[in-house]
């Protein structure tokens, strides 16, 4: 079957925040010392360049996990489109979470939200759970 053209985009989208991630990750692993020197200026705060180095290695790792649900969104993998209807459904509560409460900023969660129901919305579509074998 022939890859819907949102599918396309909503792949592209995943490929270019994961290469977001990972240039992010790699800068703050290069710059882990600074970063780490910078957070000691807060009073009371040590640097600490282990937890900086996690960070960068936790976004690392999230960035090739991008990576991978972008390629198996172009490949229309069933796996993809799971993965992806999941993790929507999570940044939907959590951004409902934001609003409801006003902890963080609500306007960004309101935007978020509703780039999240979007795609869940386009990927319960029959057309596009066709294009993945559901």
């Amino acid at each position: 079957m022939n890859r819907p053209v949102g599918v396309t985009i909503v792949a592209a989208l995943q490929l270019m925040g994961a290469v977001l991630i990972l240039m992010g990750s790699l800068g703050i692993l290069w710059f882990k010392d600074a970063i780490a020197q910078e957070f000691s200026d807060v009073p009371g705060a040590t640097p600490n360049s282990n937890f900086v180095m996690g960070f960068g290695v936790f976004l690392l790792v999230l960035g090739f996990l991008g990576l991978l649900l972008a390629y198996g969104l172009f490949m229309l993998q069933a796996w993809a489109w799971m993965a992806t209807l999941v993790l929507e459904a999570l940044k939907t509560l959590s951004n409902l979470s934001t609003v409801a409460t006003g902890v963080g900023s609500r306007g960004v969660a309101v935007f978020q939200l509703v780039i999240s129901v979007v795609l869940l919305y386009y990927l319960l579509r029959s057309e596009v759970k066709r294009a993945f074998g559901q």
